[in-house]
């Protein structure tokens, strides 16, 4: 185990020596939880709304650059879409340790996840070698060290998963199944932290709950009073939370998958599966060996690793039917975190019961297949890390106290300012609409950055009346407002 958390250590040190540690270094999500949870903690522990640019100039969010699905206006506020216990949980070691705050939950997270997913694993097998397999592949083959690099509160949800099956699972063998109240609180803490941070893994937990343990108990009033407990009470902490913080009790991550129709999501079960290119097809190929357990299914339907295999196929295919968005770059669809080690684990043990003779040369593929994709996904967040930083370092001086951006891309990077007074304009209509709001109330001394992608959607004549292009860094056009230079005059 030593040597197992050695690599772990080891592995995050490199990737996290890499990175810039700056706001303008995080990518991606990462940017959007770090200045919700900055102006958390700069409102005191009062308020979860974000403040990027003044509100009585522009009360309905027509020029934020936090949109949905990433943010949502309600009651005249900003709030974003992702989950507030993130933000209760890091604003205390941001407020401590400054910035580098931001990495201590996922990283010591992701550091117990490993010794609750051995654990976990030792009621599957008395295998040793498969366990540490298994627990080698978390480390280097999947997302847990850049998620623990990287502000993601995946590597809580797999600790407080893995610690929750380990722990029922005990009781299975332990007290004569009599769930003490300490025991069952515990249970519900970590299932109410899982439907508040990542709903999905909270039905993955109730999934194999109801697979692997739910048959242990003989009384069936006992079975669906025990399922109601685990259902019901996170389930109202869920709603209840939601309704104080967000007045709307399904929580806002839910309201952007409203538009996609059945057919929609049925494709995406195929593109998770077959056509993505982080699919898992691509990502762990020797996954679909695990079909050979069904040769079998007589003598292992009563193993409890295989119903948790089972519960975890259902979740597979359910999971894109409720949740089709899979966006940004990652080596897996992101919400198949949580079980890719166990789906790691099924696919050694299918190796070793079924191909013995060749269970080196495919072990050795399994690692490589998917190592190369977590190197690949390493290089690129690194890259973009240091490139972000470099270009925020670059336009920083032409940033001042009001800003105007043409895509929520530049605005991540303006926003990086101490003053964070940034609106954002797509399109020739609203950089007309943005740039007359500006005007009409007092803000005439403002620049203008543009993504060159967006470059071309906006008319040079317009630009050239009413804007004077300063300067260009990298892939960024800089222009200053020429109302500046009349009021000069």
């Amino acid at each position: 185990m030593t040597k197992i958390i050695f690599s772990y250590l080891i592995l995050c040190f490199l990737v996290f020596s890499q990175l810039k540690h700056t706001p303008a270094g995080l990518v991606q999500d990462n940017v959007h939880k770090y200045f919700q949870t900055m102006d958390y903690v700069q409102s005191g522990g009062e308020d979860f709304s974000i403040h990027n640019h003044d509100y009585k100039l522009d009360p309905k969010n027509q020029f934020g650059i936090f949109s949905v699905p990433f943010a949502y206006l309600i009651q005249n506020k900003i709030y974003m879409t992702f989950p507030w216990l993130w933000v209760y949980l890091n604003a205390p070691v941001l407020k401590l340790f400054g910035f580098f705050g931001i990495y201590f939950i996922a990283g010591m997270a992701g550091l117990l996840s490993i010794f609750s997913l051995k654990s976990l694993l030792s009621h599957f097998t008395e295998n040793l070698s498969l366990i540490r397999n298994t627990l080698y592949f978390y480390i280097f083959c999947s997302s847990l060290v850049i998620y623990s690099v990287w502000f993601y509160e995946g590597t809580l949800c797999s600790l407080c998963l893995f610690w929750f099956l380990d722990s029922e699972l005990k009781r299975k063998t332990e007290d004569s199944y009599v769930h003490s109240a300490l025991k069952s609180s515990v249970s519900l803490i970590l299932l109410s932290i899982l439907v508040l941070l990542r709903t999905e893994v909270f039905f993955l937990a109730v999934l194999i709950y109801f697979a692997a343990i739910f048959d242990s108990f003989s009384n069936l009033k006992k079975k669906l009073g025990y399922l109601v407990f685990y259902v019901m009470v996170p389930g109202f902490v869920f709603l209840y939370s939601n309704h104080l913080i967000w007045n709307n009790p399904q929580g806002l991550r839910f309201l952007a998958t409203h538009s996609f129709t059945f057919y929609e999501r049925l494709g995406r079960v195929f593109e998770y599966f077959f056509f993505e290119k982080y699919c898992m097809l691509f990502y762990l190929p020797t996954f679909f060996l695990t079909f050979f357990l069904f040769k079998d299914v007589k003598n292992l339907r009563k193993e409890i690793f295989f119903r948790v295999y089972l519960a975890c196929l259902v979740f597979m295919v359910v999971i894109p039917l409720v949740s089709p968005q899979q966006q940004g770059s990652d080596i897996m669809p992101r919400f198949y975190f949580p079980i890719v080690p166990l789906l790691a684990f099924f696919v050694f043990y299918t190796i070793d019961r079924y191909i013995p003779d060749r269970k080196k040369l495919i072990h050795s593929f399994v690692f490589l297949q998917s190592g190369i994709y977590l190197a690949i996904t390493m290089i690129v967040l690194i890259f973009t890390s240091k490139r972000m930083d470099r270009v925020y370092r670059e336009i920083s001086p032409y940033i001042g106290e009001t800003n105007a951006v043409s895509n929520e891309f530049i605005g991540h990077l303006v926003q990086n300012a101490e003053i964070r007074n940034v609106y954002q304009g797509e399109g020739q209509f609203q950089l007309k609409r943005m740039t007359k709001l500006l005007s009409q109330n007092g803000k005439t001394s403002f620049h203008l950055f543009i993504w060159e992608p967006s470059y071309y959607e906006y008319y040079h004549k317009y630009l050239n009346a009413n804007y004077e292009k300063i300067a260009k860094v990298e892939d960024i056009y800089i222009y200053r407002y020429k109302g500046n230079a009349t009021n000069r005059k």
